[in-house]
Order: C-alpha cells, then sequence, then structure tokens
C-alpha cells in the first residue's frame, strides 16, 4: 500500500462508519425534508417595515443581516417592524451589528413588537444554539 493510500483509507472508513451510524438512526417513518431545509440551513425569517407584517418586507434564509440598509425600507432608520419566523431560530437586535437590545425568536408570527425592540429591528441572525428566555409569538 502506498503512502497516500494508507492515510485516505482510514478516513474512508471513518467517513462510511458515521454515515452508516446516521442512517441507522433515522426512522423508516421519518418525514424526508425537502431541499429548503438541510441541517446545515440556518432558516428562515421575513422582516416587514410596518407592524401587523404591512409595507415592504426582506426574507432572509442564509447568513445574517448586520444592518437593514439594504431593504429598502421607506423609515430613515432601516428598521423592521414585525416579523415572521418561518423556521430556525433568530437573534433580533434593535440596533446594527448585532447591538442594543437582543431577543431570540423561533418559528412563529410577531405582529407587533414590545419594549426596546418596539423601535423596531436594524439587525438579524440565526442562533444555532438557542437560549433559555427566547421571545414567543404574539
Amino acid at each position: 500500500m502506498n503512502r497516500c493510500t494508507r492515510s485516505v483509507v482510514p478516513l474512508m472508513l471513518a467517513l462510511a462508519a458515521t454515515a452508516a451510524w446516521a442512517n441507522q438512526s433515522e426512522s423508516a417513518n421519518a418525514p424526508v425534508a425537502d431541499s429548503q431545509s438541510t441541517a446545515l440551513s440556518p432558516g428562515r425569517i421575513t422582516l416587514y417595515e410596518y407592524p401587523n407584517f404591512a409595507g415592504p418586507r426582506v426574507t432572509i434564509e442564509s447568513g445574517m443581516a448586520q444592518s437593514l440598509d439594504w431593504a429598502n425600507f421607506n423609515n430613515p432608520l432601516h428598521r423592521a417592524e414585525s416579523a415572521r419566523v418561518e423556521s430556525g431560530t433568530w437573534k433580533i437586535c434593535s440596533d446594527r451589528a448585532f447591538q442594543g437590545e437582543c431577543r431570540v425568536v423561533g418559528p412563529g408570527d410577531y405582529a407587533t413588537l414590545s419594549g426596546a425592540l418596539a423601535s423596531g429591528i436594524a439587525s438579524a441572525e440565526p442562533v444555532v444554539r438557542p437560549q433559555l428566555g427566547a421571545l414567543t409569538p404574539q
């Protein structure tokens, strides 16, 4: 066995074992995920300029939004005042770059925001490991 083959074989065995273990843990009746929702997908959130899902909207499906300047909202601060989380868990913040007051939100409709977020959402990012104290839909 040449040197290259010797270093690749253990890696291939480890990958095969991992795939076999993953397939073994799946139930035969488990729902099949569509192409939009994978284990690596951070989720999907739609932000609306006005309360009650009114006005211009933007959807973030992957990655994060450090600011909403690109959203073409009419308000001068470029903030969203309502949100719909279709999947995943998101951190929404009152200031750019995930600063100010932040809340963790899960799937649901957030027609109006309260507290420090009443002035709107200025940034949003997916949360891989949600924290306790998450905001619940209204």
